[in-house]
């Protein structure tokens, strides 16, 4: 690897000496355009010499040794441009929209959702219906292949995604409901990310926002109120700032959450004895937060920019409450009666975010770098009061104190290389963990646990444009050393070290009216710290949790192929997990009757996912079709026989957007889910959800009004659970129908250019 970078250093030194033809292109209002093809021809036969695309800041290198020649610049909706130029810089390069194509988007209204880019499926948002939806939450339900889960998303077949906002990476999924639709530009999901992203990340969702224009103050005011079983509150305010090149922006909010959920548990063990619970459990919480964000933008220039983000956050003290009872058989003939009142109280200091970045280009070279801080303090205080009919009563106090600390840099710089585009750049993250479990009664261990983690991850990763298209490759190496102390000693066999390659490639291509892209590559699914502790948590006296600081990472390999014809949108992804990590019980082996909640490895996990979406538009109705299919292949040896658990889920959706007028609009958005086989757990029932809004917009949109309804009958949920000796049936209702009421004003609105994207992302997800 070392000598890959010496090469790679060497290469960008002699060829930054070689002839270049720079420039920048800009559309019509002087603002720089991205991914417009910049082709150098021979001025005397028009032969093709050279090409390139430009990059987000419109800018564009072309290395040749001829002197001069004729440049052609072209991009969609836009007029071509042929311009005479010589070694150097040629300037400023002014697109002009095609009048004609204008005319035709806006006489027939296709301006297309979807649209394939050279990393997965674009969705447009500015000028089309789906800027009228409200804010980023409301969108994303409108792109193929995500999905809404609980308050994250996933994308199928591929887990959670991680979001970035203008090259930011989102550490705070609820930033995205604080993002007006009307606000954004497009969204773009990637499902086979290249080296440049963390080795962890199986998909990214990129949002752009628009470019913001005009200088002075501006403020953002959302009050969102929501009424489920309990009441919901957010109130949010957004204040920014910009003069010439400065640009300080700066949030602060309160937000009160409150929900429960009532589930049913049926347990049969088959052991030396067959035990049987019925459980019931009713789970209700009320959060509280307060916090601010603050930071600042500095454009040295059109090609350099450099600022500072810092986030306080602080979840005020709060109560969660836990009901749960038990009946418990023995071989058919009743063994005892439990009744348990769990209450958790959160005494958890503030959590601190701070990022640095630099973003620019100096002589050719674009560079990206990052340093990240991140800490935080959880305190956690419970108190069981158990009751048993048979035995005797139990009273459990405990407390857990969780201490982490992030460092992260991350640098990554690109340069024009043979007519394509090389970057090479590493991350490295520092990260110190102390995990403190406290049990004040003999019936749970205490534990004491230290982990520290350093890893440094290099990575290089090339893309050419061809005839038809472009295709990329690249390849990252991650190295980690892993230590863990429990109780003040080093765990020789807990602590490891790990070296991984993971190479990756793709192709984009265009043959007529088709667009496809096919790749391949290697991701890595680490445990989180939670996942790794020894700690030992309470449900009762027959139901115990606890991690496994023995799992070992899944490494995945990916086989990815999406295309596009027109309204129609085909995906199909293979991958095969290798050490996957599942959910996994077991008994005791001095009591069978006590159930271990933990994490285990299995040796392969192999998926085919399919998803197709059809967009077309009728009218003021903006109707989308997808239909999915998910099938894995997995056989699990348990005590009770083999289980094939390769059953199909399939899932289909229909979103309707009306668009009545230029300031009223409504959706109507219908989800179903069937039974099938996901990793261990079988979904025992079909599910289905109803969505309905309606949006109106007054004052020029300074002021918006949105009602909306959400679950509108009220989703159950029941899977079945095999593990070794244990089989569970879960019947589950969240609190997820509900009402909600926005209501946004803004005056004088302006939009940050910030440009960090962060370092350690992977780090502050595990912690």
């Amino acid at each position: 690897m070392k000598k890959i970078f010496l090469i790679t250093s060497f290469l960008l030194i002699v060829l930054s000496a070689e002839s270049q033809i720079i420039g920048r292109v800009v559309d019509e209002k002087a603002l720089p355009m991205s991914f417009v093809n910049v082709v150098l021809l021979n001025r005397l036969d028009s032969t093709f010499i050279e090409g390139t695309v430009t990059n987000e800041d419109g800018t564009f290198t072309i290395n040749t040794d001829q002197n001069d020649g004729l440049l052609k610049v072209s991009s969609i909706g836009y007029r071509p441009m042929y311009i005479y130029a010589c070694q150097g810089n040629v300037g400023d390069i002014q697109m002009q929209p095609d009048s004609q194509m204008l005319d035709e988007v806006v006489v027939n209204g296709n301006v297309p959702f979807h649209v394939l880019t050279s990393e997965g499926l674009q969705t447009n948002v500015e000028n089309t219906v789906l800027s009228r939806l409200g804010t980023a939450n409301d969108i994303l339900e409108y792109v193929p292949g995500i999905q809404k889960d609980g308050d994250g998303y996933n994308v199928f077949g591929k887990g959670a995604p991680v979001f970035y906002i203008n090259g930011r990476l989102v550490r705070d999924l609820r930033e995205l409901d604080q993002i007006s639709s009307e606000d954004i530009k497009n969204i773009e999901l990637i499902t086979n990310p290249g080296a440049k992203y963390d080795a962890t990340v199986r998909s990214v969702v990129k949002i752009k926002m628009k470019r913001p224009q005009g200088d002075g103050l501006g403020f953002n005011n959302r009050l969102v109120l929501g009424q489920s079983k309990y009441t919901d509150l957010l109130e949010e305010l957004n204040v920014n700032y910009r003069y010439h090149r400065l640009d300080i922006f700066g949030k602060t909010y309160y937000s009160k959450d409150r929900n429960y959920n009532y589930s049913t548990l049926e347990q049969d063990i088959q052991a030396d004895t067959i035990w049987h619970q019925s459980n019931a459990n009713n789970f209700n919480y009320c959060h509280k937060r307060i916090g601010f964000m603050t930071g600042l933008n500095y454009v040295i220039n059109d090609n350099n920019s450099f600022g500072f983000r810092y986030e306080f956050d602080q979840q005020l003290h709060t109560e969660e409450n836990s009901s749960f009872s038990s009946f418990i058989t023995a071989n058919g003939t009743f063994y005892d009666k439990l009744g348990t009142l769990s209450i958790f109280q959160n005494h958890s200091r503030p959590t601190h975010t701070a990022n640095f970045y630099y973003n620019g280009m100096i002589d050719g070279f674009t560079i990206d770098f990052n340093a990240d801080w991140k800490q935080n303090d959880k305190n956690y205080d419970g108190a069981y009061t158990e009751t048993s009919k048979e035995f005797s009563d139990r009273l459990l106090n405990t407390s857990s104190h969780i201490r982490n600390r992030l460092y992260a840099l991350k640098l990554v710089t690109g340069h024009q290389l043979f007519g394509g585009n090389l970057e090479v750049g590493a991350e490295y993250t520092h990260t110190d963990r102390d995990d403190d479990y406290i049990s004040l009664e003999d019936y749970l261990p205490s534990s004491y646990t230290k982990l520290k983690e350093r890893s440094i991850a290099p990575f290089i990763e090339y893309s050419y444009q061809i005839p038809i298209g472009i295709i990329k490759g690249g390849i990252r190496y991650e190295h980690a050393v892993f230590n863990y102390y429990s109780n003040g000693k080093y765990m020789n066999q807990q602590s490891r070290t790990f070296g991984n390659i993971f190479p990756n490639i793709s192709v984009m291509a265009k043959i007529g009216n088709v667009q496809g892209i096919v790749g391949y590559t290697a991701k890595i699914r680490r445990p989180n710290y939670s996942e790794l502790n020894g700690n030992i948590t309470y449900a009762n006296r027959f139901t115990l949790q606890t991690g496994n600081p023995l799992l070992n990472p899944s490494i995945i390999h990916d086989f990815t192929l999406n295309a596009m014809c027109q309204i129609w949108n085909i995906s199909i992804d293979y991958s095969d997990t290798r050490n996957a990590i599942i959910d996994w019980v077991e008994q005791q082996d001095d009591n069978t009757a006590v159930s271990v909640l933990s994490k285990k490895n299995i040796n392969s996990l192999k998926k085919l996912t399919t998803t197709i979406v059809a967009a077309p538009k009728i009218g003021v109705w903006n109707p989308q079709f997808v239909a999915g299919m998910s099938k894995q292949w997995l056989t699990l040896h348990t005590d009770n026989g083999i289980v094939k658990m390769n059953d199909p889920i399939f899932i289909a959706q229909m979103a309707n957007i009306f668009q009545f007028s230029n300031s009223f609009s409504g959706n109507i958005t219908m989800k179903f889910t069937s039974t099938g086989d996901e990793k261990n757990i079988s979904l025992q029932r079909n599910m289905f959800q109803t969505n309905v809004s309606l949006t109106k917009t007054f004052f020029n949109d300074r002021l918006s009004v949105r009602l909306a309804g959400y679950d509108l009958f009220l989703t159950k949920m029941k899977i079945k659970l095999f593990n070794q000796q244990m089989q569970m049936i879960q019947d589950k209702t969240n609190d997820t129908r509900y009402a909600e009421i926005t209501i946004r004003y803004k005056f004088n609105n302006t939009r940050r250019k910030y440009k960090g994207t962060g370092a350690g992302n992977d780090e502050k997800d595990r912690l």
